[in-house]
């Protein structure tokens, strides 16, 4: 594939790449060096990194990301953060929905780590134990132990990956690489249940090249190097999977805040802070890319910008949401003993019916256009619920409580109604 890339630049059909997805490759800064080096220097290329408030794109040689972190300063300037605790009380209040950001981020990352990564976990886990037991003041580290002291540190990993360097010499570790692990490594051992948590100061020793490897009976280092990549190509599948793909639909404070790249937790950013960040963007990387919406995104910019200005208006909102309930009673379902959907789920539909309410239904009901947005709606709840894996899941389908969404949708969007 890249040799026919490469024929395609080299006749003129090509001006600039998008490398997708670089964090799950091994070493992204050496791709960047061999790509440039294959059909640079000086080639346009832009990354699809992820990065994560406070985090700054590392010097490759790149014109810069993709531009969702420009996506999300844009929207996050159109957030009224002055009226932030109206709308957190507001959602509090109507769903009982009161879990920490934070906390909810953690806890989803553990539970994705553990299920849909579980057999990588075990595999990592392997290794790590292997390293242990070379040396006598580790070998008593449990299987279980190390297993768990991982799933903590990957559940407070603040970014996607760090970028270690393919050898174990500890001075070539960039000093914000340090920075990430320690950070993980502390918070995890703050409210670790292990009752030894000197475990987790080993996996990060393994991590940063402090274990030393020199003479017979030591740890293999190419065992420690296996392990170090694949935490790296870890971190950045389970923080996108119980993000972008879980947490986005469990909490619904703000919906325009639930994007790809953006930090709901953060709500939005003063002007200062904004300039500041573009500041730097002019200087550092001048010829990134300027992103406002792409196949990835989970809505248009249209949508978002209706529902970023729900954070203006608190007030008119819990007007919105006490007629929605009104209307909604007569249509929900009762499964055991509870109305269904429950309030939370009516909170993220209420306002994806907002944010895509067609224009041409604001001034007459057209019975085909309703019953298109009907359907729309019902394909958008069915994804919603899965990934959000509260009440159903793409395993383990709640056809019952689903049932009652598409019931919900059928009183509602319909014409007179």
């Amino acid at each position: 594939s890249h040799e026919t890339i490469f024929r395609h630049i080299e006749a003129g059909r090509i001006d600039g790449l998008r490398i997708d997805h670089i964090d799950g490759l091994a070493d992204p800064l050496g791709y960047a060096r061999a790509l440039q080096a294959a059909i640079g220097p000086g080639f346009y290329v832009v990354v699809e990194k992820i990065l994560e408030p406070g985090e700054r794109l590392r010097p490759w040689p790149v014109a810069g990301t993709t531009g969702y972190d420009v996506l999300n300063q844009l929207d996050g300037i159109l957030v009224d953060q002055g009226k932030r605790a109206e709308i957190r009380k507001l959602y509090e209040s109507r769903t009982q929905f009161d879990e920490p950001y934070k906390f909810m981020l953690r806890a989803a990352k553990a539970e994705i780590l553990e299920i849909s990564f579980a057999s990588e976990l075990e595999v990592m886990t392997s290794d790590l134990k292997a390293v242990a037991d070379a040396d006598r003041r580790t070998r008593d580290f449990s299987v279980n132990a190390i297993r768990r002291a991982l799933i903590e540190i990957i559940a407070r990993f603040p970014t996607y990956r760090s970028y270690l360097p393919g050898d174990l010499d500890e001075s070539d570790v960039e000093d914000e690489d340090i920075r990430l692990i320690e950070t993980a490594v502390k918070k995890a051992k703050r409210w670790s249940a292990l009752p030894d948590r000197s475990v987790h100061d080993f996996a990060a020793d393994a991590m940063l090249g402090r274990i030393d490897v020199t003479g017979p009976g030591r740890p293999d280092p190419e065992v420690i190097l296996r392990f170090r990549r694949r935490f790296q190509q870890l971190t950045g599948p389970v923080m996108a999977k119980s993000l972008e793909d879980t947490l986005f639909y469990r909490f619904a404070e703000l919906l325009a805040l639930n994007e790809v790249g953006g930090d709901p937790g953060e709500y939005g950013l003063d002007a200062e802070h904004f300039h500041a960040l573009q500041a730097a963007r002019a200087r550092d990387w001048p010829n990134a890319m300027i992103t406002t919406a792409t196949h990835d995104t989970k809505r248009g910019e249209d949508a978002r910008s209706r529902l970023l200005a729900l954070s203006e208006i608190p007030q008119d909102w819990a007007i919105a949401w006490d007629t929605w309930t009104n209307l909604a009673q007569p249509h929900l379902t009762v499964i055991d003993k509870e109305p269904v959907p429950d309030a939370n789920d009516q909170w993220m539909f209420l306002q994806a019916i907002l944010g895509a309410w067609p224009l041409e239904l604001l001034e007459a009901d057209d019975p085909a256009a309703i019953e298109d947005f009907r359907n729309r709606l019902d394909a958008y709840a069915e994804k919603a619920l899965r990934e959000s894996k509260r009440r159903s899941s793409w395993v383990n389908v709640d056809e019952e409580y689903e049932g009652a969404v598409h019931t919900l949708f059928g009183g509602l969007i319909a014409p007179g109604s």
